[in-house]
């Protein structure tokens, strides 16, 4: 089984008042944050998707150890950004249906190589069409998704999002209980930021 990770990264920071992917986070921007875990993992090929708009972030991904996926045209919601980076990983390695795929999204910048390697080994000892990490029995990110479950993502719902798509596969998501509070953290909002910033320098 091969990891592919996919991180939609094509939103346009509107609670934020500025693009949030480019902000520092220690010594390093968010994206690259986002993305760390996976590289030292030995997780990929990675795919971040971003908007045209963005192109100030494309050396910044190149350098951290991903691809970019460019949208051709601006996205409603995230499910069309994630099918497009999907297209995009199809061509670009083939995947089979054995594989899977991580969900990062962009803004969720505090994930550890440990909650990745839990799902990486739950996807050996629990049958499942996705695995999605679970801490203090609230729900987080990413969520992996076996290659296979594509199909049924294409064909839900349009006007539905990935989370209701989720909901929809029942006992088929497997809930993975990790040790990473990590997983709940997103920055959306300026307050956010502070507290991400707080916690950043806490662990330094």
């Amino acid at each position: 089984m091969r990891f592919f990770v996919v991180i939609p990264a094509a939103g346009r920071s509107t609670r934020m008042g500025r693009c949030k992917l480019s902000l520092p986070v220690g010594n390093v921007t968010l994206i690259e944050k986002v993305i760390e875990p996976y590289r030292q993992a030995g997780l990929g090929p990675i795919a971040v998707a971003l908007r045209r708009a963005d192109e100030d972030l494309a050396p910044v991904v190149h350098r951290a150890g991903a691809e970019v996926c460019w949208l051709d045209r601006d996205t409603a919601h995230m499910r069309q950004t994630v099918e497009w980076a999907l297209d995009f990983v199809q061509r670009q390695w083939q995947p089979s249906d054995c594989d899977a795929w991580f969900l990062h999204p962009a803004d969720h910048p505090l994930v550890s190589g440990i909650a990745l390697s839990q799902l990486v080994e739950a996807t050996r000892r629990f049958e499942g069409q996705a695995w999605v990490p679970v801490t203090g029995g609230q729900r987080g990110h990413p969520v992996l998704i076996r290659w296979a479950a594509i199909p049924q993502l294409r064909t839900f719902a349009a006007d539905l999002g990935i989370n209701a798509w989720l909901r929809h596969l029942g006992h088929r998501v497997v809930e993975v209980v990790v040790s990473d509070s990590g997983v709940l953290v997103d920055v959306d909002t300026p307050a956010d930021y502070r507290r991400l910033q707080q916690v950043t320098r806490m662990d330094t």
